[in-house]
């Protein structure tokens, strides 16, 4: 049915509900699972070093939920590819799932109900 599934999260306590929903569902289904964290750009960055500090500070913030999903992955015996990425939510979720091929996304936080497969 699903060989991947795509998770968008913000590391909140909505996304890990959504996580333990993804993981239950590709241990299910033998599936992949891809997790996606963006860090939000500023608009208009005032420079390149601007840009480089937002993407450090990401993998800093996000470093702890993603240790967090990969014990929970484990745990499930689930396949878990981390990605960090910079850009606008949306289409930069958008675009990932595109590049990754995934056949079914899981939204975390950004989206209500906390969790919603489609």
């Amino acid at each position: 049915m699903y060989s991947k599934i795509l998770i968008a999260s913000d590391g909140s306590e909505g996304a890990l509900r959504a996580l333990s929903a993804a993981l239950a569902l590709a241990h299910r289904l033998k599936a992949e699972l891809h997790m996606v964290c963006v860090e939000e750009l500023p608009r208009f960055a005032t420079s390149v070093d601007e840009v480089i500090e937002e993407k450090q500070e990401a993998e800093r913030r996000f470093g702890a939920a993603i240790e967090q999903a990969r014990a929970m992955a484990k745990a499930r015996r689930v396949k878990l590819e981390p990605h960090i990425l910079a850009g606008h939510v949306v289409p930069t979720v958008v675009d990932s799932s595109s590049s990754r091929a995934s056949t079914c996304w899981s939204w975390a936080s950004w989206v209500t109900p906390p969790c919603t497969i489609v």
